[in-house]
């Protein structure tokens, strides 16, 4: 069974799991993440970013490629207040300077701005709900469940916008439906774990807005130059961050910020037959 893993943080300093608790709890790197996405993220900010850290002992160089071929780069504690994260990129050629540790991990994965989602009751692209200031977005109730599956309005705290230079994933499910995303982008598994897209494989089921098993027919990848777009609604449940996307369910930009490091599975049906798939 595949699940959303933990994104450890390995340095040489020794930065521990506990240490990075208050950015998940509390949301604080959450912040970060998305306030450093609404610019461009650019490939090369991010391995600057990287390699930055490594540079200056925060992380290992190994480690700094890792997060850099996976797209994800770090933040840092604000030296003077040290539950908030860093609002900040570094340049190749940055000294030495901060003394903040490594807040957190942050992904760049989003959908391209044409995919459908429900704002407001309505089904739109992502870039005409950021246009129109789109206020609340369709999102899974606390009481839903796989046999009584129920949708609410959540109000958007952001709809964050950044450029992406890189593959793109594109999932295509037996039931003639389109998912467009970038490589980590949290989904769906049909036994109901939330993984990164690209652990999928063909032939994997992903669950749509009914609960329903579909198996994935192609996973096809093109090169993308552009925008990309992500959702953060206000709500910090897990279950309200659940999106319908283009009919399939998937994780907001919480799950690949803020609960990056943790597993989460929504509740299933102990009778749930994927053994066809």
């Amino acid at each position: 069974m595949r699940k959303f893993l933990i994104t450890a943080v390995v340095s040489s300093f020794a930065v521990s799991v506990a240490s990075l608790a208050y950015a998940d709890d509390e949301g604080a790197a959450m912040n970060g993440c998305s306030f450093m996405q609404a610019g461009e993220v650019t490939m090369d900010k991010v391995r600057a970013q990287n390699n930055y850290a490594a540079r200056c002992n925060k992380i290992t160089q190994a480690y700094a490629d890792d997060l850099s071929r996976q797209g994800k780069y770090v933040i840092f504690a604000d030296p003077s207040h040290s539950s908030m994260p860093l609002i900040e990129f570094f340049s190749p050629s940055a000294q030495c300077s901060l003394s903040g540790p490594v807040a957190g991990v942050c992904a760049r994965d989003c959908y391209t701005p044409s995919q459908q989602l429900s704002f407001e009751g309505s089904l739109m692209s992502i870039e005409r709900a950021y246009q129109s200031k789109a206020a609340t977005v369709t999102a899974l109730t606390l009481d839903a469940t796989p046999e009584q599956m129920s949708y609410a309005e959540q109000p958007i705290e952001e709809i964050t916008t950044g450029s992406l230079n890189e593959k793109l994933l594109i999932l295509e499910g037996e039931n003639g439906r389109r998912l467009e995303v970038s490589s980590n982008h949290a989904i769906v598994a049909a036994d109901g774990s939330v993984v990164p897209a690209n652990t999928l494989r063909e032939g994997d089921g992903i669950l749509d807005q009914y609960w329903h098993v579909v198996p994935l027919l192609k996973i096809q990848t093109r090169e993308y130059e552009g925008t990309v777009m992500n959702i953060l609604p206000q709500s910090r449940e897990k279950k309200e961050n659940i999106l319908i996307a283009e009919g399939f369910l998937t994780g907001s930009m919480r799950f690949q910020n803020q609960w990056a490091r943790q597993s989460f599975r929504l509740m299933l049906r102990d009778n749930l037959d994927v053994t066809g798939l």
